[in-house]
């Protein structure tokens, strides 16, 4: 931009940038994890505390009534503009989970409600489970002793694991849905994919929109966790095939911790009291897919 095209609030913000210390934008000590920020893992999130120090910043210049974020991402800098009382607040992202990520963490949910509803779905996840606990966790085994599998293998299980879990829950008798996509069993042991199965079953059960898709957000963290994956990296690698040989996960106790964490970054959020006053959050993708459509179209011609 050129210097006769600066506002002069734009010359205020760009003065009160120069005059910051060169660590001003370290946050080696803040809680980059609060509120909703840490309900769920997201590819190079931004660090929260400089969207809030960026906000404040600004706003001790010029009033702010909008804030866009054009590429959302987890929705960080909505969450932030939400705790800052910005009447209207905007973001856009072409990912499925940014969207979905940014709709629940920008949806305050009365705790009261939340707890009862994570007390009824625990119940029923329990006693679900106890309902065919043995057959469950005698999965792993039944594959390997009576179909002859390999549950380390790419091939075989690891390529064709809905085929192998079909038999086994038609066999049985199980009321469970197994997921299809690709090389699902190179990720993920039998009874941890019948687990799974079961959390999701019992969630699609709750009415309330809000809520049903605040659990599915602990539910999907619960899946990277008790996936084979590698945690703690930002490319997907397996474990070592020892290591998913003797990896056993306890797969609701993990969603149980996740979703008890969450309500408290949940309720911590609801109850700020600039986020009573915020204006409700309305997240636009359509724009963004109508100009890949095009795109698309024209590359087609």
């Amino acid at each position: 931009m050129a210097q006769s095209q600066l506002t002069q609030n734009d010359q205020k913000i760009i003065d009160a940038l120069k005059k910051l210390p060169a660590d001003y934008w370290d946050f080696k000590t803040a809680d980059v994890r609060e509120y909703t920020h840490g309900l769920h893992n997201y590819p190079a999130m931004m660090v929260c505390p400089i969207s809030r120090k960026i906000i404040d910043l600004v706003r001790n210049i010029r009033p702010i009534h909008t804030l866009l974020d054009p590429f959302m991402g987890s929705g960080t800098v909505l969450v932030e503009g939400m705790l800052a009382g910005i009447p209207l607040v905007y973001g856009t992202d072409v990912n499925p989970l940014a969207l979905f990520l940014s709709k629940v963490k920008t949806t305050p949910l009365d705790n009261q409600q939340l707890q009862q509803a994570a007390g009824q779905l625990y119940k029923r996840l329990v006693n679900k489970y106890q309902s065919c606990a043995a057959l469950i966790d005698q999965a792993d085994e039944i594959m390997r002793r009576d179909y002859q599998l390999d549950l380390t293998a790419k091939n075989g299980w690891g390529s064709q694991a809905p085929v192998y879990l079909n038999q086994f829950i038609e066999a049985h008798h199980l009321a469970l849905t197994i997921p299809q996509f690709k090389n699902m069993g190179y990720w993920f042991k039998p009874r941890v994919i019948l687990l799974l199965s079961l959390i999701k079953t019992e969630i699609d059960q709750i009415e309330q929109q809000s809520i049903k898709d605040f659990m599915f957000v602990a539910f999907s963290e619960t899946i990277r966790f008790v996936s084979n994956r590698r945690n703690g990296e930002f490319k997907m690698f397996r474990m070592k095939a020892e290591q998913v040989e003797a990896f056993a996960p306890d797969v609701i106790q993990k969603f149980a911790d996740i979703l008890t964490r969450n309500i408290d970054k949940m309720k911590a959020f609801s109850e700020s009291s600039l986020t009573k006053t915020a204006a409700p959050l309305f997240v636009f993708i359509l724009i963004m897919l109508c100009i890949c459509a095009i795109f698309l179209m024209n590359r087609s011609i």
